[in-house]
């Protein structure tokens, strides 16, 4: 454990976890917030779903509520849908006065595919505000037009050479998807990224890939 994360603002949230304790009422935060309650009907989510978008809809009119919302639950029960329309739901508040005006996220997990899924369910729903940061031959082919090459590889430590290797051994839509990254890479769209990076309002990234 570093000296910075001994003192980090989170951490006593953390380790004193209160469970079953809410400050706020999904009905109050639905009326005080009209794009809480489009986003819970956008995607039809369950009350469980809908109680852990309206902990972080609070996070916008509360300051002082529980910077932490932990989602547990085995495979299949929507927790990506939710996370999806998490990440709806801060990107519309984001440009509103409250706890989350201008915020921005950081969508982060030990596994590529665990990252992949959440910004792929974006870009299934119409957002594409965001930058998939990492090796480019790791990451979903349906990504590629919002992703930004980070390797520690010296043979591939550019997007460019890395998306050409890949093409050997494509073939139909994956092979596609190259040809068009390819394409853009040549002009320019690497450096827009990167110069994206600063400002974008969501990043996904594997935790080893952060530094």
């Amino acid at each position: 454990v570093s000296e910075d994360s001994i003192h980090a603002p989170i951490l006593p949230y953390l380790l004193h976890r209160v469970d079953g304790v809410h400050d706020y009422k999904v009905d109050d935060i639905a009326l005080k917030l009209p794009a809480f309650d489009e986003i819970r009907q956008q995607f039809n989510l369950n009350i469980h779903q809908t109680n852990a978008l309206g902990h972080v809809a609070a996070w916008h009119v509360q300051p002082t509520m529980n910077p932490v919302c932990l989602v547990h639950g085995p495979f299949g029960t929507g927790k990506s849908q939710l996370l999806v329309s998490m990440l709806h739901l801060i990107m519309k508040l984001r440009e509103t006065k409250g706890g989350l005006s201008n915020a921005r996220v950081l969508v982060c997990s030990h596994t590529n595919i665990a990252v992949d899924r959440v910004c792929i369910g974006l870009l299934e729903s119409k957002m594409d505000a965001f930058l998939r940061v990492g090796p480019v031959r790791k990451i979903h082919h349906s990504l590629l037009g919002n992703t930004l090459h980070a390797s520690d590889s010296k043979s591939h430590a550019n997007a460019l050479s890395e998306l050409k290797d890949m093409v050997k051994n494509a073939t139909g839509e994956v092979l596609e998807k190259l040809q068009i990254e390819i394409a853009a890479i040549e002009k320019g769209a690497d450096r827009k990224r990167k110069k994206n990076l600063k400002t974008c309002p969501v990043i996904g990234v594997t935790c080893v890939s952060t530094a």
